[in-house]
This record gives structure tokens, sequence and C-alpha cells, in this order.
């Protein structure tokens, strides 16, 4: 990602004018690496599953970025005053690019134990991965505010039915 559109860039130490992230770059190297020893230390081959391997980081650094994003300008549109808050365009995107992260991850067809070691390796993208864990904490919020939403708009069809 260009330095310059990074949502993060007012605090990011590794900003660089006209550069592209490093933090970026660094995770990227690093989970390759860190996917491609759990495919070998599995019995695979990791030059076979290379395609994978590229899927599922990228899937990961899609993910990073939107929720970089969403942390910098909030979850919801300015309402401007209305009663109704509408989602960024780009929290819609989480649930997809989590999905993505879990299939190609899935794909690689690492067993628990190779999964259980990556989950202890330290994270090569100094918190990039913690980011990758608010998603799910999006998410939830997400489902929970449709839930409300739907339990919301059918009280108000019933209330308008009904002969108290």
């Amino acid at each position: 990602m260009p330095c310059d559109r990074c949502p993060c860039r007012e605090t990011c130490d590794r900003y660089k004018k006209g550069g592209t992230c490093s933090v970026e770059a660094d995770y990227i190297d690093s989970r390759r690496r860190q996917l491609a020893e759990a495919v070998a230390e599995d019995g695979g081959a990791p030059l076979l599953h290379e395609a994978l391997i590229t899927v599922a980081v990228w899937s990961e650094v899609r993910l990073g970025r939107v929720l970089r994003y969403l942390g910098a300008v909030g979850e919801f549109l300015d309402a401007g005053g209305a009663e109704y808050a509408e989602y960024q365009p780009a929290a819609r995107e989480v649930p997809r690019l989590m999905d993505a992260v879990r299939k190609a991850l899935a794909e690689l067809n690492l067993t628990p134990r190779a999964r259980a070691r990556l989950q202890e390796k330290p994270d090569p993208g100094g918190g990039f991965l913690a980011v990758l864990q608010e998603a799910k904490a999006i998410e939830a919020r997400e489902r929970a505010k449709a839930a409300q939403d739907a339990e919301f708009e059918g009280e108000g069809k019933e209330g308008g039915n009904s002969a108290h």
C-alpha cells in the first residue's frame, strides 16, 4: 500500500512520503515463510502450495487494511444528524475477507497441530495479526446490529397491527 494513502500515516513511525508500506512488506515476507514452514512441517510441499499461501497472505493483508481504515475513520458513515447510522462500505467487506482468509488457510490442509504451532509463533507483522483478530469483533457487532435492526423492524410491523 502506498504510504501516502494509508489511514495510519499520521501515527506510523515507518511512514515514508511517496513510499510503500514497509510494515506490510515485512509481514508478507514473514507470513509467507511461516506458512511455508508449517506446510513443510506437516509433510506438504511448500512450492506446490505457493499459490494458496499467496492467497492466504494477501487476504490477511487486505483484511488488515480494511480494519486499519475502519479503526481510523470509524465503522459508520457520518449520519449528518439523521437518526439512522449506516455502515461504511468497507465494513461490509470484513466478513468476505475473513471468509477468504479462512478458506485459503483451510485449503492448505494444515493439521490441528500445525495450526496450533502457527498460533504459538510471534506475530511477524508487529501487531498485524492483532488487527485481524479485531475483525472477529467487528463481524460480531455487525451481526448483532443486523439482528437488532431486523427485530426492531419486526416489532414495528407487529406494533402497528396489535389491538391493545
